[in-house]
C-alpha cells in the first residue's frame, strides 16, 4: 500500500481488515520455522506532499508522527512486527533501483497521467500543445488525499507509478488504501501469475489491486514502454501498452465482481443483482458513515 500525508481512518480500516481475515499466525506464541510463508502488509508512507524532497530526518520524523497518530499507533505494537511494516517511500531511491529507469527517469516528468502532465512550477495541468488549465494553488491539493474535497492529484499520479515500482522491485500484491479484505486471500497470495482486474464493463485494467512478480519480463516491458511515454502509469494507459504488444495473457484481467461485486450495479448494469451493502459511491462508506467507522 502507498499512502501520502498523515495516516487516517482509511488505511487504518484496510490494515484492520487484513488482521481480521488473513491467516497470519498471530494466535501462535511462536511461529514455526517450517510453517507456510507468512503474508506481510507493507505500508509505504510518502511523508510529505508528492512533489516534495524528503529531508534528512524524514524517517525519524515519519515514525514519530505514526507513534503520535491514533490511527497508526495500534499497528506499531510489537505483536504485529512480523506482519505489518511501515516503510518510508523515497522516490529517488526507489527509481534508482529499477534498472530500466535509473539512467533516464530524471529526464522525464514524474507526474503524467493518461497523457496529461502536471507542471509543478505553475501548479497547472498541461493539456498538450494548448493552454495549461489552472488547478489552483491550494496546499491541500499536495498534502495527501483525505476526502473527495481535498483530492491530491499529484499523490494519486505518484501512487500509479509507485505500485509498479514496488511490485517489480519486491514482488507481491498492491492494494489501494480504500480496499477492505473480506476473506482469506491465500489463493491469491500464492498464485504465480500477474494480474489486475477489470475496469467495470470495459476491457481496461484497474490497478487498485495488482500483482507482479519480482523483476519479471512483464514488469520490464511496462517500465520501458512507460519511459517512452513520459512515465505514464495510468491504468487505462497500461492497458494500451499491454494490448498493443499482445501481452494481455501475461497480465491477467480478473473480473471486477471478484473484488467489487457492486460496481456494475451502481453504474446501472445488472440491476437484478442488488449490491450489498447498498452504496452508490465508494466515498459513501468513508465520508457519510462516521458512526460505522
Amino acid at each position: 500500500m502507498f499512502w501520502a500525508g498523515e495516516f487516517t481512518d482509511k488505511p487504518y480500516l484496510a490494515l484492520l481488515s487484513f488482521l481480521f481475515t488473513q491467516n497470519t499466525g498471530l494466535h501462535l506464541k511462536t511461529y514455526p520455522a517450517d510453517g507456510p510463508c507468512r503474508s506481510q502488509f507493507w505500508v509505504w508512507i510518502n511523508p510529505g506532499p508528492a512533489a516534495s524532497v524528503p529531508n534528512p530526518n524524514a524517517l525519524s520524523d515519519m515514525l514519530d508522527r505514526l507513534k503520535s497518530n491514533p490511527w497508526s499507533l495500534p499497528f506499531l505494537h510489537p505483536r504485529f512486527k512480523d506482519v505489518i511494516q511501515f516503510k518510508m517511500w523515497n522516490t529517488t531511491e526507489q527509481l534508482d533501483h529499477i534498472p530500466e529507469l535509473k539512467d533516464e527517469w530524471r529526464t522525464k516528468t514524474l507526474f503524467t497521467s493518461a497523457g496529461k502532465s502536471q507542471n509543478l512550477a505553475g501548479l497547472s495541468q498541461i493539456e498538450g500543445p494548448g493552454t495549461p488549465e489552472d488547478i489552483g494553488d491550494d496546499p491541500k491539493r499536495l498534502a495527501g488525499s483525505k476526502s473527495s474535497d481535498t483530492y491530491d492529484r499529484l499523490s494519486v499520479i505518484l501512487s500509479d507509478l509507485a505500485r509498479f515500482v514496488l511490485c517489480h522491485r519486491f514482488g507481491g500484491i498492491y492494494l489501494d488504501a480504500d480496499n477492505i479484505l473480506l476473506r482469506d486471500w491465500e489463493e491469491l497470495w500464492g498464485w504465480k501469475g500477474a494480474f489486475a482486474y477489470r475496469w467495470s464493463r470495459m476491457e481496461r485494467y484497474n490497478t487498485a489491486i495488482m500483482h507482479l512478480n519480482k523483476n519479471s519480463a512483464l514488469g520490464s516491458f511496462i517500465f520501458k514502454t512507460a519511459l517512452k511515454n513520459n512515465m505514464d502509469f495510468h491504468p487505462h494507459i497500461i492497458w494500451k501498452y499491454v494490448k498493443d504488444a499482445h501481452l494481455e495473457d501475461l497480465l491477467r484481467r480478473l473480473p471486477d465482481a471478484l473484488f467489487d461485486s457492486a460496481w456494475l450495479n451502481t453504474e446501472g448494469f445488472q440491476l437484478t443483482r442488488p449490491p450489498q451493502p447498498f452504496f452508490t459511491e465508494s466515498e459513501d462508506f468513508y465520508y457519510h458513515n462516521e458512526d460505522l467507522i
